[in-house]
């Protein structure tokens, strides 16, 4: 009987993430500390490889993208290269009771992209 290779999960490739290249254990992260993380994760390894000029190339300017706080309007990541405009929101539920309640897997993200001036503003869904 042959084996079949089996892609990784996202779940699992972010896991690895957050443990090896960031240090953290990722099960004693808040829910909250891990949707931040996923946009980091989301914008370094899914959409910087295919667009390079979207995101800093300097860590802290990178780690001056991620976007905490009260009054964030939901927002975890946001940068500016080039003219253009990326916007991340991220959103990491766990198991517990509130996510059963809204009906949330595990994990959603929202990128979008806009150019920084006025004329020409679109989403990552119109780009491709």
């Amino acid at each position: 009987m042959s084996q079949e290779f089996k892609k990784p999960l996202f779940v699992e490739q972010f896991r690895d993430y957050v443990e090896d290249a960031l240090q953290e254990s990722f099960d004693s992260l808040y829910d909250v500390l891990r949707s931040k993380y996923m946009a980091r994760y989301f914008t370094e390894r899914i959409l910087s490889p295919r667009n390079p000029a979207l995101l800093p190339s300097a860590e802290e300017d990178i780690l001056a993208c991620v976007v905490d706080g009260k009054g964030d309007q939901g927002i975890d990541f946001i940068c500016r290269e080039g003219g253009v405009v990326l916007i991340v929101q991220a959103k990491f539920s766990g198991d517990g009771k509130k996510a059963a309640k809204a009906g949330l897997r595990n994990r959603m993200i929202s990128a979008h992209l806009g150019t920084s001036s006025r004329q020409g503003s679109e989403t990552a869904r119109e780009k491709a």
